[in-house]
């Protein structure tokens, strides 16, 4: 099915928030990494941490990990430079947060539950859970990215836990796939050392998670896509090409019109609140599959 790159991209253009039109943008080569970073400021709290719906199935205004771990997404994608205020805040804001006694950091505070969010966000379900890993593990991989010499000890400390809970995960063979991305993106930013003390471990844990069966990828799934963004991508050598061109398929067949559509919703829960997730939602994921789609060479970029 032939993707028309100019229609979804005029969509984006008129109905993706400004932080994932700026972000789709420099991705094209159209704006500079300046256009990110003034998109991410109003999601910036005064203590250097991220919220304001940054994650949207997460309306807490308060700052959180997770929300914070999003933001360095883009800050990370974007090559953002470890001198820059946010990001220097943003660190700040972690090394203040992180609890000594999980080596980590909760993925959510308990004010959580005083605004609009998505069933499993409440407090303490998510507190229960979520692994360790989600979000600190992902978290370790920006303050080896962004850190100083001011964050060595604490990424000693946090290194400890995530190879030990990824022993923990490979034993119980039972891992949840949003843990293990967060895993995937420390590894992206580990360096050589703590890259081959992750490699064999993770790399089983994907193949155990991920379904290669194109039949079970309706819905809500972990596909080969989930782990591997482009062809340099450091796990795609674990899926055959035959695989990752069939889910390549999967995407273009699932476009509702000019976009993608979330494959996930909050029941009956904050009715009006979904509404406005879910067009949020519905920008970032037709940003995102377009980059795959284009990485893989199924469509080239609009002029």
């Amino acid at each position: 099915m032939a993707i028309d790159f100019a229609a979804v991209d005029r969509w984006i253009e008129e109905n993706a928030r400004p932080l994932n039109r700026a972000y789709f943008a420099f991705r094209n080569g159209r704006s500079g990494t300046e256009s990110v970073v003034e998109a991410l400021i109003p999601f910036q709290n005064a203590d250097g941490g991220f919220g304001h719906g940054m994650e949207p199935d997460l309306g807490l205004p308060d700052s959180s990990a997770l929300a914070t771990s999003v933001a360095f997404q883009y800050l990370s994608d974007i090559g953002a430079d470890k001198d820059y205020p946010m990001v220097q805040r943003s660190i700040a804001y972690l090394v203040n947060t992180f609890d000594p006694g999980r080596s980590g950091w909760p993925i959510v505070v308990p004010a959580v539950d005083d605004y609009p969010h998505a069933p499993w966000w409440g407090y303490e379900g998510a507190i229960a859970g979520f692994g360790w890993g989600n979000p600190s593990a992902e978290i370790l991989g920006y303050l080896i990215e962004f850190g100083g010499n001011e964050t060595d000890g604490l990424e000693a400390k946090v290194t400890t836990r995530a190879l030990a809970r990824l022993q923990e995960l490979a034993e119980t063979r039972e891992p949840d796939f949003h843990e293990l991305l967060c895993f995937k993106r420390l590894f992206e930013r580990a360096g050589v050392e703590l890259k081959v003390q992750l490699a064999e471990l993770l790399r089983n844990l994907i193949l155990a998670t991920v379904s290669v069966d194109p039949g079970e990828w309706g819905g809500y799934v972990c596909t080969p896509l989930t782990f591997v963004q482009a062809p340099d991508d450091p796990f795609t050598e674990l899926f055959d090409q035959s695989v990752l061109e069939a889910n390549l398929d999967h995407i273009e067949r699932t476009i509702s019109g000019d976009h993608w559509e979330p494959t996930w919703n909050w029941g009956d829960a904050y009715p009006d609140a979904w509404e406005v997730a879910k067009r949020e939602w519905a920008g970032k994921i037709t940003a995102d599959n377009l980059l795959i789609l284009r990485a893989f060479g199924r469509l080239e970029p609009a002029q």
